[in-house]
């Protein structure tokens, strides 16, 4: 049975986002019929930008698709999210079920995304039949806009899967979105990997010649088609829960690892990506809206400022910054996204990517000085539930423009900034872990060193010690390098690791709360009840005092007998764990604990979204039966926090 959904040609086809920077300024053409749309490469391309702007609509990748459908897994965690459904952040801790969509949140979602694909299948229909195709003066272009909308559509319906399961898959071109019965994931998959194979002949690499003009990382292109060829193998080779309940693994796995691998050798050796020699300055580069060639597609929203569609990048993720007097950026923000201790501790002490992916505390202004730092606007312990958050971002490395676009305004500010969809190093691991299953295993070995290589520049002896369980290497390298990017959870599903790994989290914070107890897995031990540091001393002017990370006594307690005289000599303290039992922090962490991810279980591995109940019912497609056994949220009863 097949059921319609009236969009008109303009809402799907031409429908611009006024404000946004060059990459996205298209002058208007006028159109009445799809002949007409495609009739020129100007018209044509301005077709395709109007699926590249959708992805920045907030229901898609202003923040929701990209970082409040990322956690809750064992190194994100998105705050203030609760069991209730109060907000889209409750989806995080896996409270979906039919009937229930967060504030019609993702029922918004599917309508847009649809839509989106709706413009992408006229374009690939269409160009192929333009006069501007015939035209050896724009063949090529128009061959080129084609490509990128079988791009795009392989992306969005690789989001939608891995979200939600099996999908309707809607390829045809028409006015109004036509939906069939729901289509098993590994057929869609089948058919996305045919279109990025086709795609891939096409599409010219970043920096190459375009559709209009130099091919800039802001648009897909060949490297980002063959990372994408590679992801979607991977996921077509991994594991899910099926629409009878049963998680499975994907038929024919090899042959998955196999179109991977040869994807991203393709990438390695035709290509002209490559890491940033710091992982430290990618970060700060990037988020400073300078391209590099480790990134193989970014997501542009625009200019900063634009509410809606200018992106949240260093304002819903990264550093958090508590205070609107700095010298900077004149702006809080809210850092959604945390992380935690146990992940901090799991990385070697000289691994570089520690201090940056993990934001310790918040940066405020102090009235005066405390234990705990000097006074100014400077890093400053939280709480505890609050230790850490994914910092790759940081509002202090924004573009001078971003800067002053955040000075105005209230709620949520966009910055601006672009959202990194794949990094070379992504790349490069997907190629070890195709790699090892294969059996290949010193093709594994080299692209798990090159990434390793640079996490450690100055201790070359820690970079080449690795697990010797080779999988469990993947897995943890993927963690390290890869947090708060949208990967970790997608991961743990396709290993079938989720439920193993959000128990674990559970259990080992429990243990660190209640006595201090690192993990048999870190080494065990105990970590320091108290810790003592120092701040770097900031450049005049002064920007912002933080917190020298290298004077921490991480591993070790200190004699409080040798800390007399310490703060007058610029060494503060914080208490760590364990939380003594006689403060109310410590049921104030442990109700944290006990909500995180409670609507998840693992005897039924409810990973998936279930459908948008208005959407399901206007298109008429149904919920998977196994949500049917899938117990109902349970209501807890909080611990005590006043005495």
């Amino acid at each position: 049975m097949k059921t319609k959904l009236i969009y008109s040609l303009l809402a799907l086809a031409l429908v611009a986002m006024p404000g946004c920077k060059d990459f996205l300024d298209q002058d208007s053409p006028s159109a009445s019929t799809p002949e007409e749309l495609f009739e020129s490469l100007p018209k044509s391309n301005y077709a395709i930008m109007g699926a590249y702007r959708d992805l920045i609509s907030d229901r898609v990748y202003n923040d929701r698709m990209n970082m409040f459908w990322m956690p809750n897994t064992d190194i994100e965690m998105a705050t203030g999210a609760t069991l209730n459904g109060s907000d889209f952040r409750a989806f995080s801790n896996y409270i979906s079920r039919p009937g229930f969509s967060g504030g019609n949140d993702l029922d918004e979602s599917w309508p847009h995304v649809y839509g989106m694909f709706n413009k992408l299948n006229l374009a690939i229909h269409y160009i192929p039949l333009s006069p501007a195709s015939s035209d050896p003066t724009t063949r090529e272009g128009m061959a080129i806009l084609r490509a990128e909308a079988l791009v795009l559509r392989a992306h969005m319906y690789m989001e939608m899967i891995r979200a939600f399961g099996d999908i309707p898959f809607v390829i045809n071109p028409a006015f109004e979105v036509v939906f069939d019965s729901k289509k098993d994931r590994d057929e869609i998959y089948e058919h996305l990997l045919n279109d990025l194979a086709e795609a891939v002949e096409i599409l010219p690499w970043v920096g190459g010649n375009g559709a209009m003009g130099v091919q800039s990382v802001n648009r897909v292109n060949k490297g980002y088609a063959l990372g994408l060829t590679a992801r979607i193998a991977m996921y077509r080779a991994g594991y899910s829960i099926r629409p009878n309940g049963e998680t499975r693994q994907g038929t024919n796995p090899n042959t998955y690892y196999q179109i991977a691998k040869n994807a991203v050798e393709k990438l390695i050796n035709e290509g002209p990506h490559s890491l940033t020699p710091s992982f430290a300055q990618y970060f700060i580069t990037q988020c400073a809206g300078i391209n590099q060639s480790e990134s193989l597609w970014e997501i542009d929203f625009g200019r900063p400022g634009q509410t809606g569609s200018g992106g949240t990048v260093a304002y819903c993720i990264g550093v958090r910054h508590t205070g609107t007097t700095n010298q900077y950026s004149n702006s809080a923000n809210t850092a959604y996204i945390l992380t935690s201790p146990i992940f901090f501790y799991s990385f070697h002490d000289d691994d570089t990517r520690r201090d940056v992916t993990v934001s310790i505390g918040e940066f405020n202004n102090e009235s005066s000085a405390s234990n705990s730092g000097p006074a100014g606007y400077r890093q400053r312990w939280t709480n505890l539930r609050d230790f850490a958050r994914i910092g790759k971002w940081d509002l202090k490395y924004l573009s001078d423009a971003a800067k002053r676009a955040l000075e105005t305004g209230t709620g949520k500010r966009p910055t601006g900034a672009n959202w990194p969809v794949m990094r070379y190093s992504d790349a490069l691991l997907l190629h070890a872990e195709a790699s090892y299953h294969l059996g290949e295993m010193a093709d594994a070995m080299s692209s798990l060193m090159q990434v390793r290589n640079r996490a450690f520049p100055t201790n070359p002896a820690a970079a080449a010690n690795i697990n010797s369980d080779f999988f469990q290497a993947i897995v943890d390298e993927r963690a390290w390098e890869l947090a708060g990017e949208n990967h970790r959870k997608w991961d743990l599903i396709r290993w079938n690791l989720l439920g193993e790994h959000l128990e674990r989290f559970k259990d080992e914070h429990y243990a660190l709360a209640e006595r201090g107890e690192l993990p048999a897995r870190l080494g065990g031990g105990l970590v320091p009840s108290r810790l003592y540091f120092r701040f770097h001393l900031p450049p005049a002017p002064a920007l912002y005092q933080e917190i020298n990370m290298s004077t921490v006594n991480w591993r070790n307690e200190v004699d409080p007998a040798d800390t007399v005289g310490h703060i007058e000599n610029g060494i503060y303290n914080i208490r760590f764990f364990p939380i003594p039992e006689t403060s109310v922090d410590l049921n104030a962490y442990l109700n944290w604990l006990d909500v995180l991810n409670a609507g998840y279980f693992k005897s039924h591995n409810n990973h998936l979204f279930a459908l948008p109940e208005r959407y399901a019912l206007i298109a008429k497609i149904e919920n998977d039966p196994y949500w049917a056994q899938v117990p109902p949220v349970p209501t807890l009863d909080p611990r005590p926090t006043t005495q």
